[in-house]
């Protein structure tokens, strides 16, 4: 009698531990919800691989790009090209905006020379997409999305955040349905990437996305709404370089690798004299692969005096709160990136 009792004891320790593995394990395999994002774009090369990377990832769903205007490209062009490159990825059907204000001061400009090249898409030739980009602005676009979709909505911010405040002064109703705002943007601790002059003065202590328009930056800054800053300190150990594009040249397989990698090729040789970073994708990465970066929340503000530190943000215990990227895994960094751009 007491085998069969013992028998029967293991047995049913052997279905509970069997019934627990099979319960946990489907826990963990459980698949991450799906991200509602809208970016916030002026159609710059890294803004392409900050989308390309978005669009390959399996739990973002990018809802609307939003052109800001005042940014590294005409608005004409930049809708344009952005319009060519969703029919080359067979994704036409993800709205543009058509509009954009001129934001709150902005003042500087970036190189004319980058704006022409940017208005030949760096060179990559597509065929031009008949649809139409939608006739609403910027803000308007961001709220409407915002109000379609099901869960809260994430804005990646790669640009100048004029639309972005226009929205939060607009649309105050709707600020708890944003999870997250997301800024490729600032330099803290490392110089600007200006280095010329800017609105008149010698800047090199600002970034270009927050100095384009630091009315809008700090307006975004001051909202209640959760803050992630991507800053020059962390996007400026990601260099894109023919080493770079050469140790991972086989991984750009797919139709969206394949136009990432000829425009990687064609920036690269037309720049050769500058520093290429990932810039804006390393943004998107934050939203791809969190987990890669280690993050400190520090109270920020901008300068929006004129003078030679027009745009700069830094720390200050008034500022509001932000949470900065400090560091990143740049090995896992290249990889998630270079995968997500492989055949499926």
């Amino acid at each position: 009698m007491k085998l069969l009792w013992d028998s029967l004891k293991k047995a049913l320790s052997l279905t509970i531990l069997c019934f627990s593995f099979f319960s946990c394990s489907k826990a963990e395999i459980k698949a991450p919800e799906t991200k509602h994002v809208v970016v916030i774009t002026d159609a710059f090369f890294d803004d392409f691989l900050a989308i390309s990377y978005l669009l390959e990832s399996p739990y973002i769903s990018l809802d609307a790009l939003v052109v800001s205007g005042i940014g590294f490209c005409y608005l004409d062009a930049g809708i344009r090209n952005l319009a060519n490159y969703l029919a080359y990825v067979q994704m036409p059907y993800i709205p543009i905006s058509s509009t954009s204000n001129t934001g709150m001061c902005h003042k500087g400009s970036v190189p004319r020379a980058w704006l022409l090249d940017e208005k030949k898409l760096f060179g990559v030739h597509l065929k031009n997409s008949p649809k139409k980009p939608k006739q609403i602005s910027g803000s308007e676009l961001i709220a409407e999305r915002v109000l379609r979709a099901d869960s809260k909505v994430t804005l990646l911010c790669i640009t100048a955040l004029n639309n972005v405040a226009e929205f939060l002064f607009n649309y105050p109703y709707l600020h708890g349905k944003i999870e997250k705002i997301v800024i490729m943007g600032g330099a803290l601790s490392v110089a600007g990437n200006i280095n010329t002059e800017f609105n008149g003065y010698l800047n090199n202590t600002a970034e270009y996305n927050i100095a384009l328009d630091p009315c809008s930056a700090e307006v975004v800054f001051q909202t209640d709404i959760p803050k992630v800053l991507c800053p020059l300190d962390v996007t400026d150990t990601l260099p894109l370089n023919n080493q770079i594009l050469d140790e991972y040249r086989s991984y750009l397989t797919s139709e969206t690798g394949r136009f990432v990698k000829e425009l990687m090729r064609n920036v690269i040789n037309n720049y050769e004299d500058v520093k290429l970073m990932f810039w804006d994708a390393v943004a998107a990465a934050y939203l791809v692969e969190p987990g890669m970066f280690k993050t400190r929340k520090l109270n920020l503000v901008v300068d929006t005096t004129q003078g030679p530190n027009f745009g700069k943000t830094s720390v200050n215990y008034d500022g509001s709160e932000v949470e900065v990227c400090t560091e990143i895994n740049q090995d896992l960094f290249y990889k998630s990136f270079f995968n997500s751009m492989k055949s499926k």
